[in-house]
Order: structure tokens, then sequence, then C-alpha cells
């Protein structure tokens, strides 16, 4: 996992499930990249996990 500051990502997508307080993640896929923000500070830091370091990270958090 890496933190980078504005990946140009094509476009942001919101979860799901979000709060009505605005509380809520964005997500982008660019190539083999995938890209977390928070949508309330889009220009803000992000995560950024290529496809198998999603998929682990994933994994280890519905195993705790």
């Amino acid at each position: 996992m890496t933190t980078l500051t504005l990946h140009k990502a094509k476009s942001w997508r919101k979860a799901t499930s979000c709060h009505a307080n605005g509380t809520c993640v964005e997500i982008a896929a660019d190539g083999n990249t995938i890209l977390f923000r928070d949508a309330k500070n889009p220009a803000g830091p992000q995560l950024q996990f290529d496809r198998p370091e999603l998929r682990q990270f994933i994994t280890k958090v519905k195993t705790r």
C-alpha cells in the first residue's frame, strides 16, 4: 500500500453505504491500481493498492 496525493484517476465512485453527514469513501480504478480517498476531502491523501495488495488487505480485514 502506498499513500499518494492527487492521482489522476479517470472516475471516482462513492461507496454505497455513506453516512448522512457525508462521511464516505470514494474508489477509483486506473488499470491495475485501485485508489481510495475521503469524499469530504477529494484533494487530500489517497490510498493506492495494486489488485493483489487489495485482495490481501481485504482478506486480512475479514479475518479480524
